[in-house]
């Protein structure tokens, strides 16, 4: 394939190695993209988004690709041994797919996100979790807003839980700051902020904070650890996260009376 973005570093983490690993014996066979994209019955796009890791094999390709070659099973190992643990180089993969994604979606329990946050309340959070450089992680979040300046911004649309809005992070001042950001930014023609109150009733936004991010017509989920991340780029793991997130937006107030509620818990602090 000429042109095709090069593989991801294979040790950056198992998904990465697994791209390089296709893109490796795919060429190490003298097989070109449209060649491989036969024996998996499917499109040339779909084995350049593998190769380059925004896409990864199911059981059934890992299955073909080592029946085919005799590799002895090594891309359904490696499908396994992927799919146990978080991806080391999660935050470069996740900032690399937010920069070109068209449309981000977020569910948010606890935080405000990263990309509505203040420079105030984005310190705050970064020293309350012991980051070494503090003024350095600071700008490189302040830099990743900048996505939603741009002439052509993607759009995001924002869930987020009611209890998140009365923790006073950095104290009522750089609180109220936050909430009055929020409000503001929620006024752009490409952001939507909408607020799931504490009286909703049970529902799958309740597992965890997540992001959708649609980047070259494919989704990708993320979900965030304290001590790492993972990405989840399978079809139909990435569904899964799809439905929890419009099954949580049907819990969330419209962008009105989301905004009133914003709006009473800042005069309140």
């Amino acid at each position: 394939m000429k042109n095709a973005r090069p593989s991801p570093d294979p040790r950056s983490s198992i998904w990465a190695w697994i791209a390089y690993e296709l893109r490796f014996c795919r060429v190490q066979r003298g097989l070109s993209g449209q060649d491989l994209a036969k024996i998996l019955n499917c499109g040339r796009s779909s084995i350049s988004r593998l190769e380059t890791g925004e896409s990864q094999l199911d059981d059934k390709q890992a299955a073909l690709l080592d029946k085919i070659w005799s590799t002895g099973g090594r891309f359904s190992l490696l499908l396994w041994y992927a799919r146990l643990g978080h991806t080391p180089d999660w935050l470069n993969q996740y900032i690399g797919l937010e920069d070109r994604a068209s449309m981000i979606k977020i569910w948010q329990m606890n935080f405000v996100p990263g990309l509505l946050q203040t420079p105030e309340y984005a310190r705050t959070t970064f020293m309350a979790g012991d980051v070494k450089d503090v003024e350095a992680a600071l700008e490189a979040r302040m830099t990743r807003q900048e996505i939603l300046n741009r002439e052509d911004p993607p759009l995001l649309w924002v869930l987020l839980f009611e209890g998140l809005l009365d923790i006073p992070v950095g104290g009522p001042e750089i609180m109220r700051a936050q909430l009055a950001h929020l409000l503001e930014m929620s006024e752009r023609r490409n952001v939507s902020i909408r607020v799931v109150p504490k009286t909703a009733p049970a529902h799958p936004g309740l597992d965890g904070a997540f992001m959708l991010l649609s980047v070259d017509n494919t989704e990708v989920a993320y979900v965030e650890a304290p001590e790492g991340g993972r990405l989840v780029v399978s079809a139909e793991d990435v569904r899964s996260f799809v439905i929890r997130y419009d099954r949580t937006g049907q819990e969330a107030l419209p962008a009105g009376p989301s905004q009133d509620l914003i709006r009473k818990t800042m005069e309140a602090m």
